[in-house]
């Protein structure tokens, strides 16, 4: 791969970031490459992203630094700037941040004589059709929707596909997850594992209060409505972040979107090994 510039989002949260941030540094010193390091600022994360991106416009490369949470926060400016993303791991899980720290000369030379690949994940796109405007957010894990903090009864909601006869919830709640995503709330709900390459959405409600309602998987052609009296009682969440203010939101438009992500990892990358590694 050339690089002339990449672009490192780190997050100083875990110590062990800093000690990627200096060997890659050196690296890139050392092969002449330029390199911009930014901090990964969840609490203010929409200018975060709008810095990142500013720099992720001109570069060939997104390095993160942290654990999956660190990938997903990165998601809106990668997508806009279209460039591949490589996660290094100095979180816990790291399905997405498949890359270990101590081996960052390693990585580099990897990077710079081709061995590797790109895996391309597919997106959600989140349409929340408000009042008076629609906002889009697009997420690589998941949306859900649940039950606010201080609400202690089950919510009512609905969902069409593709406009077909409205399905009735009772629960808790409804994950909609990509295949990459399907490891993470999808998995603890209940739904079902998927191929991270793979196409389609997985609908799994939590805690159903029907026997007869259990996780699905749509296409990646499908879209799906959700609609409720009670959005006012309720908490969204794409990709782990909250989301809008819920007691304006009159419907939400989910579908696998037409934009990807493109995910550096090993070229003897293996899901299923990855997996049972993260998950025994």
């Amino acid at each position: 791969m050339k690089l002339n510039k990449v672009t490192i989002a780190i997050n100083t949260k875990k110590k062990e970031s800093f000690l990627a941030q200096t060997s890659l540094l050196e690296c890139f010193d050392k092969y002449d490459i330029k390199s911009v390091v930014i901090q990964i600022d969840f609490k203010k994360l929409k200018k975060f992203q709008k810095n990142l991106y500013k720099e992720c416009k001109d570069s060939d490369l997104l390095i993160v630094i942290g654990g999956d949470g660190s990938i997903l926060a990165t998601i809106r400016p990668v997508v806009d700037a279209d460039i591949p993303v490589l996660g290094i791991n100095t979180g816990k899980v790291g399905f997405l941040t498949e890359f270990n720290y101590r081996k960052i000369n390693e990585i580099v030379e990897d990077l710079i004589n081709d061995k590797f690949r790109i895996s391309n994940r597919q997106l959600l796109e989140v349409e929340v059709v408000l009042k008076d405007k629609s906002e889009l957010f697009f997420a690589l894990n998941d949306f859900i929707l649940s039950r606010g903090i201080k609400v202690f009864k089950v919510i009512n909601y609905e969902a069409k596909i593709d406009g077909s006869a409205a399905i009735n919830f009772y629960g808790d709640g409804i994950v909609i997850a990509t295949p990459t995503g399907s490891t993470a709330y999808n998995l603890s709900a209940g739904g079902p594992i998927m191929y991270p390459e793979g196409k389609g959405l997985m609908v799994t409600p939590i805690c159903s209060h029907s026997l007869l309602i259990k996780p699905f998987i749509i296409s990646d052609t499908q879209e799906i409505i959700i609609k409720s009296p009670e959005f006012e009682n309720t908490i969204m969440s794409v990709d782990g972040h909250l989301g809008l203010n819920t007691s304006n939101i009159k419907m939400i438009k989910l579908k696998a979107s037409k934009k990807t992500i493109k995910l550096i990892v090993r070229q003897k990358y293996n899901f299923f090994k990855v997996l049972f590694s993260k998950l025994k």
